[in-house]
């Protein structure tokens, strides 16, 4: 799929006090609209969560998404999140002083091609802006493409807004180079489970281009997943080394100090990531991880909570609220997540946390006499069980299962 030649998420802002820079302006995102076809649930969550990314980065712009709508607005914004059509909202965003909107259409007319249209209209109907283009490669993969679509519909407002940008950093996806190579393929492998092989490519994309602060969090992101604390620590540091205020390096460098027990350092990380975005899922969900080592559970269960309703496609925020429900013996709503993180799967197989859930809900489901439900989590629970101390457990698991 085509790429651009610059992408929006990575601008660098340092303002001159020559300029004065503009309040932001709100922008409604209609939700990006498939004509024919079925896309994914988890796949438009993820496309439409790079779509909100991207327009944020352009400073003089303050995009509402549906679910902020129906969060801030009551009931114009529930009203407006049921709107078929980008035209059916106009009405709606000029009776709450939203001046403008953006509207995203895709189709396919075969495969692996689509042809998107972007437009921006003003609250009386007025077309904007608009264009059309033709990417390469199916809607799973629109979301790389989406960066390069942005900064072409909103290219005058970029070039009117430059004095206000000191530099602009060309990521490895613009360039070709060495590190693009890397990363992609670090974020195969770690997508893979393949941890040790995707920390050595993302190893190579930051020898590469060292300068470059989104390589930084990703090294620290898979070095997190390898379990070297003090490893993603250093990488997530430098990262914020390049760029102070990035949330995602925070978030990186909060996991990394959880997992090194300085739960002090984590809390300011987060704080730091939520007093910017209170709806930042992984921020509460990694304090909740704090609340539960510090055995605050009535508070892990409210943050957890929180990131679940936030992303309720992360698997990890899924298991961990299930696990908090049991331990609370509200075994019903329990079971609901936990077998909700099961359907999700990716890196929660296997988590300890998980597998002890599902042994307990299934040996507590045979002592019922309920065999169905009892196979329900004992299958999975004998399928991903590695650990060496729960052998006995695995072959409780195997004897109930026969």
């Amino acid at each position: 799929m085509k790429t651009t030649t610059l992408c929006l998420a990575f601008l660098i802002l340092a303002f001159s006090p020559a300029h004065a820079v503009p309040a932001p302006q709100p922008i409604y995102l209609f939700p990006i609209q498939f004509e024919g076809g079925q896309v994914a649930k988890q796949e438009r969550d993820w496309l439409n969560e790079v779509y909100a990314e991207e327009i944020r980065a352009l400073f003089w712009l303050k995009p509402i998404t549906v679910d902020e709508a129906k969060e801030e607005m009551g009931n114009a914004g529930s009203r407006l999140a049921a709107c078929k059509t980008p035209r059916a909202a106009l009405d709606i965003l000029k009776s709450r002083s939203i001046p403008r909107m953006i509207a995203i259409s895709v189709s396919s007319p075969k495969r692996k091609l689509l042809n998107v249209r972007a437009s921006v209209f003003d609250t009386s109907g007025r077309t904007v802006y608009e264009i059309t283009r033709e990417e390469r490669g199916g809607e799973a993969e629109l979301k790389y493409a989406l960066p390069g679509i942005l900064e072409e519909l909103f290219a005058q407002e970029i070039a009117k807004n430059s004095k206000h940008i000191s530099s602009i950093v060309e990521t490895g996806a613009v360039t070709g180079t060495d590190a693009d190579r890397a990363l992609d393929r670090g974020d195969e492998l770690l997508e893979e489970g393949r941890i040790d092989e995707a920390v050595a490519q993302f190893e190579q994309a930051v020898d590469a281009s060292p300068g470059l602060s989104l390589l930084w969090t990703r090294l620290a992101r898979a070095k997190n997943r390898k379990g070297d604390f003090s490893g993603a620590m250093q990488a997530a540091s430098k990262a914020l080394e390049l760029e102070a205020d990035d949330a995602s390096a925070l978030l990186a460098r909060a996991e990394a100090s959880v997992g090194l027990g300085d739960y002090g350092a984590a809390r300011k990380s987060l704080g730091d990531v939520l007093s910017a975005d209170q709806r930042n899922a992984k921020a509460h969900y990694l304090n909740g991880l704090l609340d539960r080592a510090e055995r605050k559970l009535d508070t892990a269960l409210t943050n957890f909570s929180r990131a679940v309703e936030l992303s309720p496609n992360q698997p990890e925020a899924r298991m961990q609220l299930g696990v908090a429900l049991l331990a609370q013996k509200r075994r019903d709503e329990a079971e609901v997540h936990l077998g909700e993180a099961l359907r999700l799967g990716g890196v929660v197989l296997g988590h300890p946390d998980l597998l002890d859930a599902l042994f307990e809900l299934g040996t507590l489901a045979a002592k019922e006499g309920r065999g169905l439900e009892a196979r329900k989590w004992l299958e999975p629970y004998y399928q991903y069980e590695k650990r060496p101390e729960r052998s006995r457990e695995r072959e409780q698991a195997k004897a109930l299962l026969q």
